[in-house]
């Protein structure tokens, strides 16, 4: 796990927030894949 975030719902943003994090941290290379768990506990 390189992203995460916590809200009290599930809206878009906490998914906008969990990718800027992951990028933020990893600096990923052009072409990356985003793999996400669509559970959503």
């Amino acid at each position: 796990m390189i992203g995460w975030a916590v809200k009290d719902r599930m809206k878009k943003d906490l998914a906008i927030r969990t990718l800027d994090m992951a990028v933020r941290l990893r600096d990923p290379v052009p072409c990356c894949i985003v793999h996400s768990d669509r559970g959503s506990q």
